[in-house]
């Protein structure tokens, strides 16, 4: 007897995988006609359109905020006494600059927008190179705070300030020649320099703090390199090596689950340093010399040499 209802079944799934096959097959088609009629350029075919812009926002301020999405952050002195703001704007981004009033101090905004309607999701598109690059006529402020979700931040030239917050989900941070210089006095809650990312490498050179320098990843190496801090030094990963080069605080912690802990402190200290898979070597406790400098050095899976 012949099973109707089952040969449905059967026939309307084969229908269904034969009309997937050839809607997929016309994609493809369709895809490869545009990409030989644009002569092979793939970034013909982006649905974003985008260009450079430079914004001069009025006003004096002592503490800055930028928000990015996809951007690219980067802090650069200006070569005169203005702001400079270049940004890249697009038919699926653009930025909101201004100066206002935050806690007792004015502060520069720069806010990035998404224009995005639900469709543009679908759209085929090319990475865009987004940025955001600050150029400030003074290299002195109270607070910095930069953030992004899928873009690296740096500050390459000196800048002083009490409170310098930088965060990216998945971007690399790089820090260099900056100063902490926070007083008693300070307003901030917290002070000192910290750097985190989720996917990313943190590297700090010659940043100097009268606080706090923490740095903290999740996938990615942290590296300090000639970088003091007064109270006290964290670096952190769960994936990836931490590197200590000519770099102190009077507490140092450095600490991570998958990678080796390397490098070479200036000063003694009292060494807490531990590791399941991997070997230990630091330098002996500092006979006939007190101190309440700490260092605790902690892996799993990796070797920690400190000299």
């Amino acid at each position: 007897m012949v099973n109707l209802k089952k040969d449905f079944k059967k026939n309307k799934t084969t229908f269904f995988i034969k009309l997937s096959v050839l809607l997929m097959s016309a994609g493809i088609l369709i895809f490869l006609i545009a990409f030989i009629s644009s002569g092979f350029n793939i970034y013909a075919l982006n649905s974003e359109t985008s260009h450079s812009e430079i914004f001069e926002p009025d006003g004096t301020y002592d503490n800055i905020s930028v928000t990015g999405i996809c951007d690219n952050i980067e802090i650069r002195l200006s070569n005169d006494d203005k702001t400079y703001v270049e940004c890249t704007e697009s038919n699926y981004y653009t930025h909101e600059i201004s100066v206002q009033k935050n806690h007792n101090n004015n502060c520069l905004f720069i806010t990035t927008k998404d224009l995005r309607k639900w469709y543009d999701y679908w759209q085929f598109n090319v990475a865009t190179n987004h940025h955001i690059i600050i150029y400030v006529p003074k290299p002195t402020f109270y607070r910095i705070v930069a953030q992004t979700t899928d873009g690296s931040i740096q500050i390459t030239e000196q800048l002083t300030g009490s409170n310098i917050r930088l965060l990216s989900v998945n971007g690399n941070i790089t820090v260099k020649n900056t100063i902490i210089d926070a007083d008693a006095n300070d307003e901030w809650e917290e002070t000192g320099l910290r750097a985190e990312t989720t996917n990313g490498t943190i590297q700090a050179t010659n940043c100097q703090s009268n606080k706090t320098l923490d740095f903290t990843t999740t996938n990615g190496r942290v590296i300090a390199k000639n970088s003091n801090a007064k109270e006290a030094l964290s670096l952190r990963s769960v994936n990836g090596d931490i590197m200590i080069d000519n770099s102190d605080a009077k507490s140092i912690y450095a600490e991570t689950v998958n990678g080796s802990i390397n490098g070479h402190i200036p000063t003694k200290k009292i060494y807490s340093a531990s590791t399941v898979n991997g070997s230990v070597s630091v330098p002996g406790p500092p006979f006939g010399e007190d101190t309440d400098n700490n260092c605790l050095l902690t892996t799993i899976n990796g070797n920690i040499s400190i000299n």
